[in-house]
């Protein structure tokens, strides 16, 4: 028997969490816990992980002595999801996963209604390989050059979206290839953008260069 453990934290103290759960991936998870040398899958994705006290999850798996193991676990908080986890052979234990989230991470997620309800507008979003979805963006159109950065690279549009995968796209699923449909210029009819580059990231958003 092998307890997986995740401390959850906030500026450093431990603090709970909406949830915690085994899973591979914050969208489209497809295994909780798999063997390393054949890629079995043997706890699925999804499973609960039972709170033990203030910020420590466990969940105790009954494992095969000798055999390579690893487990992801989603952290779910302030709406948004969170992936830690580690890898151990059975006889093993493996070490303790902790997910520090700041209070600049905590104030960040906090913000991102009232910013949406000022400043936000409907866009559609194309991920790669994933349905479609209409999220809230905040679009900033033919922003500043920065003279003292000539060389830069220059975006007529810039997407600000929820670093989420319900409510924009997560860093899990992203890539520069996903599209984004919106106008070009206000008032202008949507059309379908590529996203170039991420420019700006953090724990509530993610902002990037469209053309």
């Amino acid at each position: 028997m092998t307890t997986l453990r995740v401390q959850t934290k906030i500026a450093g103290v431990l603090a709970d969490v909406t949830s915690v759960t085994l899973a591979n991936a914050a969208t489209g998870a497809t295994w909780g816990v798999r063997r390393t040398d054949t890629g079995a899958v043997v706890v699925a994705a999804g499973t609960a992980v039972p709170r033990m006290s203030t910020g420590v999850y466990e969940y105790e798996y009954t494992d095969t002595p000798g055999v390579p193991y690893e487990y992801r676990m989603a952290v779910v908080y302030g709406g948004e999801k969170f992936i830690g986890g580690g890898s151990w052979t059975a006889n093993v234990t493996p070490a303790t996963a902790t997910l520090d989230l700041s209070e600049f991470d905590e104030v960040l997620m906090g913000n991102l209604d009232v910013e949406e309800d000022e400043f936000g507008e409907p866009v559609t979003v194309h991920p790669v390989g994933g349905a479609d979805r209409v999220c809230t963006a905040i679009v900033t159109r033919d922003p500043p050059v920065m003279k003292e950065n000539p060389r830069e690279e220059y975006f007529p549009v810039l997407v600000s979206l929820r670093n989420s995968a319900t409510l924009g796209i997560s860093a899990a699923e992203w890539s520069n290839r996903f599209e984004i449909t919106l106008p070009r210029h206000r008032g202008a009819a949507a059309v379908r953008m590529r996203t170039v580059k991420a420019v700006k990231q953090d724990a509530a958003r993610i902002t990037w260069g469209c053309q």
